[in-house]
């Protein structure tokens, strides 16, 4: 930057730097906006596929709930075996 502050000899000069100089820091920002943007949307797809994972294991465990719940009602109990028949004694 100071070698180009050499060359100044009369206000033309200086006005040709101060546009040099505002040029340069619009491709400054420019370039910074992009990295914000690009960060942005790299976190705003993260936090998507969290949401939708997040949801999954939800509903999955909703699922499991209700299927535990109708299988103790309408399954069959624990305490009683299917067509057991007693051990009785013949005699003949």
């Amino acid at each position: 930057m100071l070698e180009s502050l050499k060359d100044i000899r009369s206000m033309k000069d200086i006005r040709a730097e101060k546009a040099r100089l505002r040029y340069e820091a619009l491709i400054a920002e420019t370039k910074m906006m992009e990295s914000f943007r690009a960060v942005e949307r790299m976190f705003t797809f993260f936090s998507g596929v969290r949401r939708v994972s997040g949801a999954l294991v939800y509903a999955f465990g909703v699922m499991s709930k209700v299927g535990s719940f109708l299988g103790r009602i309408f399954g069959k109990s624990k305490k009683e075996a299917p067509d057991q028949e007693e051990d009785t004694t013949a005699y003949y």
